[in-house]
């Protein structure tokens, strides 16, 4: 493979006060969720700017311009379609072996759909996630408010693992999907 085909995190010009996140799905997931983060970054106003940029492969990267620069990357799984952790595996031979350390996550995008409408096992998916040791998150994507949330979180977790510096608490968004009452004492 060649190198030059290796996304790496310092690939292309370095954005000043730019966090860039790339969406990798093959479904029109990546616009929806791509639109959810622009959108929770507005509403909390942080001191950057936020550069989504969506594509259905990591090498399509290389051809939508000759510089460009990732910070984080997002893998959406739509698990009505059998090859989707296959899809993710191919993808990742494009990666440095850096985004693995905290720089990249999945997202299953359906988790409300039934069991039999399933093409991939949650056992699968868990043994994936496992295997890259990348953080799952589920959320329905076409939910709009959903994805917002998930942005949210996403957002957090993107936060929490490039040290950027966060208006809010990222804990709570991680360990729960229900609201956590804490207590003064």
């Amino acid at each position: 493979m060649d190198p030059n085909w290796i996304l790496k995190p310092n690939y292309g010009k370095s954005l000043v006060n730019t966090l860039s996140i790339l969406i990798v799905a093959k479904t029109e997931f990546c616009k929806l969720l791509s639109e959810a983060f622009i959108e929770a970054h507005k509403r909390r106003n942080f001191k950057y700017k936020l550069k989504s940029i969506i594509c259905a492969d990591v090498h399509d990267i290389f051809r939508l311009a000759s510089e460009v620069h990732v910070d984080f990357v997002v893998f959406v799984l739509d698990t009505r379609n059998k090859l989707c952790l296959e899809h993710v595996e191919s993808n990742l031979e494009f990666i440095d072996k850096c985004f693995v350390c905290g720089r990249m996550c999945l997202v299953n995008a359906n988790p409300q759909i039934a069991l039999s409408e399933m093409n991939v096992s949650v056992e699968s998916i868990r043994a994936f996630r496992c295997k890259y040791d990348m953080p799952l998150l589920n959320a329905n994507i076409k939910d709009v408010d959903v994805c917002l949330g998930l942005a949210d979180r996403l957002l957090n977790l993107v936060h929490a693992n490039l040290g950027v510096e966060l208006s809010t608490s990222f804990i709570p968004w991680l360990i729960s999907d229900h609201n956590i009452d804490v207590e003064d004492s």
